[in-house]
């Protein structure tokens, strides 16, 4: 990166009014790319590896798994205390589990 890095102190709103209906075909191809992302990295020793943050490692080392999926809801509406959002942490928690269960499922029809 050419410049100067920072943190932008600035409140970001972020309002896409495109629709539920883009927001989740937005997110299966986010998932595909995902699943790609995955196969490329190949085994856990090639050293494309060795370039993830260790919560990239972490994620791509566990996204094949089937608890996977349930714990990420569990630690995001339970420990992260979503619960207290109402509706919408529900609704988020458990659209994250939906995301990764369905790499999951894209994984297994690589296989």
């Amino acid at each position: 990166i050419d410049g100067a890095i920072g943190e932008i102190s600035a409140r970001i709103d972020h309002r896409d009014f495109r629709g539920l209906a883009r927001f989740l075909d937005r997110h299966v191809d986010y998932a595909r790319w995902e699943t790609k992302r995955l196969a490329r990295l190949g085994p856990k020793e090639s050293t494309d590896w060795a370039a993830l943050t260790k919560r990239q490692s972490f994620k791509y080392s566990h996204l094949p798994k089937w608890w996977f999926a349930p714990v990420y809801f569990l630690n995001t509406y339970i420990l992260k205390r979503g619960f207290l959002d109402g509706a919408a942490g529900f609704h988020y928690a458990y659209y994250k589990a939906w995301y990764f269960h369905s790499i999951r499922l894209m994984i297994k029809a690589t296989e």
